[in-house]
């Protein structure tokens, strides 16, 4: 069966780096600290500059060892500057043969892992030697077993959004859900502008009294993902990570989303 993770990508949605926006205090486990706690050493090379999107400062939050950039390569080379391709980072085949990363791929053991991001066409590679086959499961970072299960139908549930949506604050695009028995409520509010707008709508919930915020244009485009008129969003806590599925989905398909809350205004 083909299997499908659609996993948010936080910052192709923001408009400004991870670390400066109000995701930047979530709790983040990401591969680097996971590979960690395995024993596992983490090497990562960027082909543009060291701060490039973020990166130098992304890697240090997601728990990577080693970081080495673009003016990592430069000062390697006599003259590094001729092997820029003037836009975005160092062509491939120079970087790629990039002294300090030949030497960090050659003593990669088995509790070693490295990545590249490449200059020219933006390639992420990972390359690794995993001891007799220990693999990472999917459930260390995803949470299969959130004991609340919400089923609602995905049309109003997104209509619902957009409305609501209006009245949150237009940097967080914050939507409260307030779930109780058979009911949901959306609320947002924009304390700057005194904006404030609420919507019910019927759904079914099995599980406690749950209030819990989402970045309400992510949900939307999430939502977009699923064929289905009905979706499912499995939750747990205020602050750890939703899934959202699909009700009914093709037999060679097998879809599920993961969503992170927002902290929720006071």
């Amino acid at each position: 069966m083909q299997q499908h993770l659609a996993e948010l990508a936080l910052n192709s949605f923001l408009d400004e780096p991870f670390f400066y926006s109000e995701y930047a205090n979530t709790p983040l486990r990401s591969i680097g600290n996971i590979l960690k706690e395995k024993g596992y050493d983490t090497n990562f090379f960027l082909g543009a500059g060291k701060d490039h999107f973020g990166f130098g400062k992304f890697t240090h939050m997601a728990g990577i060892d080693h970081y080495y950039s673009r003016d990592d390569f430069n000062s390697d080379q006599a003259d590094g500057d001729r092997f820029y391709d003037g836009n975005w980072g160092v062509f491939d085949e120079p970087f790629l043969q990039f002294d300090i990363m030949v030497q960090q791929i050659e003593r990669i053991s088995r509790s070693q892992v490295a990545s590249d991001c490449a200059g020219n066409n933006r390639r992420t590679d990972l390359t690794g030697r995993l001891d007799r086959g220990l693999l990472i499961k999917a459930t260390v970072v995803i949470p299969l077993d959130n004991p609340y299960k919400m089923t609602i139908n995905k049309h109003d549930f997104q209509n619902a959004l957009r409305r609501v949506s209006v009245f949150s604050n237009k940097s967080t695009n914050q939507v409260a859900l307030n779930i109780s028995g058979s009911e949901l409520q959306l609320a947002a509010q924009d304390v700057d502008f005194s904006f404030e707008g609420n919507e019910r709508m019927k759904c079914q919930y099995d599980g406690e009294d749950l209030t819990i915020a989402f970045n309400a244009k992510f949900l939307i485009e999430m939502l977009n993902a699923a064929d289905s008129d009905e979706i499912k969003i499995e939750l747990s806590t205020p602050t750890k990570a939703g899934i959202i599925k699909p009700v009914e989905q093709d037999k060679s398909e097998d879809l599920l989303m993961l969503v992170m809350p927002l902290m929720l205004n006071s």
